[in-house]
């Protein structure tokens, strides 16, 4: 188990401060939403068959990213870390062609086409840059697995952006 003292002050805040954040767009932006009330939720439901496996598959994206971070994870647990790795990279690629899909078929009315084409781009760059430290880590090597980490960081990142759509 990692311990929390031992982990690098830095990460710490920032996976803090990235959890507040989805919590609060969670809270404040989703969830209302989802209320027959709210002027989205028409929408929402025509789409839910596409809007619900990417919400899953995003969902688990959030949960899994920040374990890749870890550097005690790694040393401590490098079957665990891999297999972990291996998981968010493939829910990433499931998750990807429905952000896709609801862009083309379920733009956001009143929304020219550039944010449907900005969306679809954060969604490429996710799947890019999941298939780039996949291939990485697949090289084995000392060097592969020490750049990876900026790949990780570039895919959750991208991760952070997509999930607001």
């Amino acid at each position: 188990m990692i311990q929390l003292y031992k982990m690098h002050r830095g990460k710490l805040i920032l996976f803090s401060l990235l959890a507040l954040l989805t919590l609060y767009v969670i809270i404040f932006t989703e969830l209302p939403s989802l209320q027959e009330n709210d002027r989205n939720f028409a929408r929402y439901k025509t789409m839910s068959w596409l809007l619900a496996p990417h919400t899953f598959f995003g969902s688990i994206a959030l949960v899994l990213g920040p374990f890749q971070f870890s550097s005690q994870l790694r040393i401590k647990n490098l079957a665990l870390h891999r297999n972990l790795g291996k998981l968010y990279i493939i829910i990433i690629l499931l998750s990807v062609p429905f952000a896709f899909l609801i862009n083309i078929y379920y733009p956001i009315p009143g929304a020219n086409n550039t944010f449907a084409f900005e969306n679809i781009t954060q969604a490429s760059v996710w799947g890019t840059t999941a298939l780039m430290a996949w291939v990485a880590a697949a090289k084995k090597t000392d060097r592969a697995s020490q750049n990876v980490g900026g790949t990780r960081l570039r895919s959750y990142s991208g991760l952070c952006l997509i999930k607001d759509i």
